[in-house]
């Protein structure tokens, strides 16, 4: 066959299977002007009509397929139409037809939904001034009224609407959108769709993702909590792990992560890897940059507040799907008009399938780490991983002003590795895991039609276990070599609000919190760390909220109480006001304290275990952090975290173009650093030091139709001081300095593609200056050393950039538009740079050749015994990888 032939068969393949369905999408509806309709009927079958031209005024009918021009419908449907869509109605006269407006019963029915949350709105007043009724939990309603009526929507907290029967009587699907009264601001105090459709900028500067809304974002197939919010200009990543992103210069444990009110510990699915949330069951995620209300507290950082759905649904709905790493699966059952059920889990597929993405996730995981499958010390090498995560929710309407709540959700990550090394008898394993579980209880109630409250009380536990029976540098066996962290996080909150007027509202709260943490490192020779311990934080707090047309200011404080002599009092401040017409001008200051956190300033770890790089290390605030050790430790307190920041920035909107610039600063006090260094000998030290942020982020973005580009980037300096090992101040691990991304998007019908290129400057890393032994012994075989830096964080990595690209194709399986097929691909890293996201030096070679002298010291008599050898350790990014997806909603 003939290349030109080929092509035209392919071509009529592709317009066949991708076009012609949606031609005869049965879907698919026609608006034609009702005049013209009138005059071609009086034409083509010789009849007339007789109407009153002003009355009849611009109206269109609706018809749907398989209907597609004038000439396909009948004179019977067009008069049927008629009656059916407009306030007319028709009477017959010989060859004439007269059409004339008649006041007759009709049944509106319909839902409320706020416009911006898309949540239903019950209790809302529907009343044309004879009959009125008030929509049920769903936001349905019905009301009998007639066609030259006009319907009141009357809510306290939204503005009123006023609409005309004859007009909703045409409409198939009558949703109506409010609006919150207190939100009634200028457009520009507002921006929607911020980056793309279902990002939205709050009057208060919070981001708020409403998934089931959110367009296509480049490199992304499907709804994702995390790495969308990696887009927002400040929430940047040091690496490509979904949860390693910093909150303007914040490091990620400073950042409070909230699920129904549950508190977050587990880093992401898979190592870090994949996204923890289920966002097919999340109804929206705000996320706090700054200015953070008084009601948050435990965290200098980031908030980010993830609800689930909160509709009572009147069928049974949800979706299954598969991507090249996860099934994935979630339900809404109705159990009455009272009570719902959302269920929704997932669960690794690489038992079943062996994806290109896995292997490229999989490989990423273990390339620095002494279970790299390329090293040659293994004669055969076996990893298996685990990986799943489900959440739960119901929703009981107890009465029109009482809900009850109970969420939970839950993970589960583990790696099995066992390895026969060359030379020697001997089985190598290695198993970590980690999970965690929580569940929250939720009680809302409006107390009357100006207070209500909530009630909410949650249970967090996070557990992480890593187990090694083989050290490769000592060739020594040692059962039972193990990290272990568990955290448990109770609390209670109660919040009551008051509306003053439409334009002010009191915000105040209780909040009382327990945690109890344990931290153990060592083996059946020595207990090199442990730490149980738990304590007690209250909080109180109290919020004035003011909003007025162009002009918003919202003032709290918070005191929380960590014993002793511990307390925190904390001011919330922002204010927001427009001015111009186009410009909205923020300030805002707030003062933030934090007693949990993990210890990831260290800036000279080299991990060669699996059980070390995974480890997460969650502590808090204790009287003293000891450890029991052949060698005596340091003990010290761990100190409480205290943060001033200052943020401005500006806003414009004008002609389908959006600019928002932030600038910022942060002062940090407390901020500890457990040096590990080594931690089998328990040489331990904690250091107390300060740091201090300052940047400025800026987005730009315009649309045009169904293209949409948007243009982000961030400036910053993150500095900190440690006066223990250096008295000035020294770039952090987290100091970006630039980041830049230029995103497009375009909707094609069905279709939706999209494209982006990231550029962020390379990490900071530290070079060893010398190499010190701890425990006399030969120098191959002794593990007992410390690497020491005379520089800490003075050399940066290469740039870091990468391009990403994605499509989705989705279609209607049948009439209904919740019943929909989506399939779609995206690659990341097209170009396949090989970017360095960190560095390291170990005596272990692992992906490079390229090594350094350092001179070698014997710690006991402070002499020089020659050099060692120490090798780079690059931690890669992800190479060209492709995700796919096939999913089905019903």
């Amino acid at each position: 066959m003939k290349p030109i032939k080929k092509i035209i068969i392919l071509s009529i393949w592709l317009i066949t299977n991708f076009f012609y369905p949606q031609i005869n999408n049965p879907n698919t509806s026609y608006t034609f002007p009702l005049r013209d309709l009138i005059e071609y009927f009086e034409k083509s079958k010789g009849i007339t009509f007789s109407y009153d031209a002003v009355q009849l005024k611009e109206q269109d009918l609706i018809f749907n397929m398989p209907i597609g021009t004038k000439e396909e419908i009948s004179l019977e449907d067009f008069l049927l139409t008629i009656q059916e869509q407009t306030m007319f109605e028709v009477k017959q006269k010989d060859n004439n037809y007269i059409l004339y407006i008649s006041n007759k019963p009709i049944t509106i029915s319909g839902k409320i939904i706020d416009l911006y949350s898309r949540k239903p709105l019950k209790n809302v007043m529907i009343s044309d001034l004879k009959n009125k009724v008030y929509s049920d939990s769903n936001g349905n309603f019905n009301i009998n009224t007639k066609v030259l009526d006009t319907l009141v929507i009357i809510s306290d907290k939204y503005i009123n609407k006023i609409l005309e029967v004859s007009k909703l009587k045409k409409k198939s699907n009558r949703i109506i959108e409010m609006i919150e009264d207190s939100e009634v601001l200028d457009e520009v105090l507002l921006m929607e769709d911020y980056i793309t459709s279902g990002i939205n900028k709050e009057p208060d500067g919070s981001i708020v993702i409403y998934p089931k809304k959110s367009k296509l974002l480049p490199g992304l197939i499907e709804p994702n909590i995390l790495q969308s919010i990696q887009t927002i200009p400040g929430l940047n990543s040091v690496s490509e792990n979904v949860r390693d992103f910093s909150t303007r210069g914040s490091t990620p444990d400073l950042n409070l992560i909230l699920w129904e009110g549950i508190k977050i510990y587990t880093p992401g699915l898979f190592f870090d890897k994949l996204d923890l949330f289920n966002a097919y069951t999340v109804e929206k995620a705000k996320i706090y940059r700054s200015a953070t209300s008084a009601s948050y507290g435990g965290s200098v950082g980031g908030i980010i507040d993830i609800s689930s759905t909160s509709e009572i649904t009147d069928k049974i709905q949800g979706g299954v799907g598969i991507n090249s790493t996860l099934f994935n699966t979630n339900l809404e059952i109705p159990l009455g008009k009272k009570i719902g059920i959302s269920l929704a889990g997932r669960y690794t597929n690489n038992d079943l399938i062996t994806s290109n993405k896995f292997n490229s996730l999989k490989d990423n995981i273990l390339n620095n780490t002494e279970l790299n499958e390329s090293l040659s010390i293994y004669e055969s090498i076996s990893n298996s991983f685990t990986f799943y995560d489900y959440n739960s929710k119901i929703i009981w309407d107890l009465s029109s002003k009482n809900r009850l709540t109970i969420s939970s959700i839950g993970n589960k990550t583990q790696l099995k590795s066992s390895q026969k090394l060359l030379d020697l008898d001997e089985i190598r394993v290695e198993d970590v895991k980690y999970y965690s579980n929580g569940i929250s209880v939720n009680w809302k109630s409006n107390l009357s039609q100006n207070i209500s409250s909530s009630f909410l009380s949650q249970f967090s536990n996070f557990k992480y276990k890593g187990m090694s029976n083989f050290d490769i540098i000592s060739n020594f066996r040692l059962t039972g070599i193990s990290r272990e962290n568990e955290i448990t996080d109770f609390s209670t909150k109660y919040n009551l609000e008051y509306s003053i007027n439409k334009s002010m509202r009191m915000f105040s709260g209780y909040e009382f919190t327990f945690n109890e943490f344990d931290v153990s490192y060592g083996n059946d020779l020595i207990n090199v760390l442990n730490v149980n311990d738990n304590f007690i934080t209250q909080g109180a707090y109290s919020e004035f909220l003011f909003k007025k047309r162009a002009f918003m200011i919202r003032a709290g404080v918070r005191a929380n109480y960590y014993g002793g002599d511990r307390i925190s009092w904390e001011p919330r401040l922002l204010s927001n006001v427009n001015f111009l017409n186009n410009f909205n001008l923020n300030v805002s200051f707030e003062r933030k304290s934090q007693a949990v956190r993990q210890n990831l300033e260290e800036p000279s770890v080299s991990s060669r275990s699996i059980v070390d790089s995974n480890s997460i290390w969650w502590i808090g605030i204790t009287n003293s952090f000891s450890s029991e050790s052949i060698i005596p430790n340091l003990v010290e307190e761990i100190p409480l975290l205290f943060s001033d920041q200052f943020t401005s920035g500006v806003t414009f909107r004008k002609k389908g173009w959006d600019i928002d610039i932030e600038a910022y600063f942060k002062k940090n006090n407390g901020i500890g650093v457990i040096n590990n260094t080594a931690i089998e000998e328990g040489n331990f030290s904690l250091f107390q030091g300060k740091g201090k942020i300052y940047g400025i982020d800026f987005l730009i973005r315009r649309k045009i139709g169904k293209y949409r580009t948007w243009l982000s980037s961030s400036f910053s300096k993150n500095l900190i001081k440690f006066p223990d090992f250096r008295t000035d101040y020294f770039p952090s691990s987290y100091n970006i300095g630039k980041v830049f991304n230029w995103s497009h998007t375009l909707d094609l019908k069905n279709f939706e593609l999209g494209g982006s290129f990231t550029f962020q400057s390379g990490a900071p890393y530290s070079i060893p200056s010398k190499y010190i032994q701890i425990l006399p012994g030969d120098t191959s075989q002794n593990d007992s050393f410390n690497i020491q830096y005379n520089e800490y964080n003075n050399f940066h990595l290469p740039d870091y950039h990468r391009l990403n690209a994605s499509l989705l194709y989705s279609f209607n399986w049948n009439k209904k538009k919740e019943n929909k097929i989506k399939m779609g691909i995206s690659v990341q890293n097209i170009l396949n740079r090989k970017n360095i996201i960190s560095r390291t030096y170990d005596r272990i070679k692992r992906n490079q050749e390229e090594a350094i002298e350092v001179p070698f010291f014997d710690e006991i008599d402070d002499e020089q015994n020659g050099t060692i050898k120490l090798f780079k350790n690059d931690n890669m990014g992800l190479p060209f990888t492709i995700d796919l997806l096939f999913r089905v909603n019903f």
